[in-house]
């Protein structure tokens, strides 16, 4: 196996194994708003690197539908008077998304589904199991809970993007 994808799939491991218990609404909203970020970052790495029009697909659609959520977010953030660090400030998530850029053109699109998948199945989990249960507004709560099945029809793009890929 390329050293790189082996080096890539170790930082994914390593990031998953960073889980933090979540202490309040304004800690679940930043783990919010950094994955959501490092989906965007990653999304559009993809559309810049890709050499497959699948893979681009769903870049596209990540960022198409990630965008619109993170200015809501940040909308309702502000109006409760919320302030959350920047989505900058996640160096596990950064970490991966570095260990993606250095993937070669040839092995990228690969790299990127893994990180997809592994990511998206981490984002819903924290989604369902830690930013959730922290959150206390009722708008906040509502939101919130309706992304879930979009995030999981979004995981299931992806896995038709791999097998698309293979």
């Amino acid at each position: 196996m390329n050293i790189l994808i082996t080096r890539f799939l170790l930082v994914i491991y390593l990031t998953a194994q960073a889980a933090s218990a979540i202490a309040d609404e304004t800690a679940a909203l930043t783990l919010f708003n950094q994955m959501n970020a490092i989906d965007i970052t990653g999304a559009h790495l993809a559309l810049a690197r890709s050499q497959s029009a699948p893979v681009k697909n769903l870049a596209n659609m990540i960022v198409t539908d990630h965008e619109p959520i993170q200015q809501e977010v940040n909308r309702m953030t502000n109006s409760l008077g919320l302030k959350l660090p920047p989505a900058s400030d996640n160096k596990a998530y950064a970490n991966r998304l570095n260990a993606l850029k250095s993937i070669s053109i040839n092995a990228f699109d690969q790299a990127y589904l893994m990180h997809e998948h592994e990511f998206s199945q981490d984002f819903i989990n924290k989604l369902k199991t830690e930013i959730l249960p922290a959150l206390t507004h009722n708008e906040l709560k509502n939101y919130f809970a309706n992304l879930v099945p979009k995030f999981e029809t979004h995981f299931m793009h992806i896995q038709h993007t791999e097998m698309m890929v293979k």
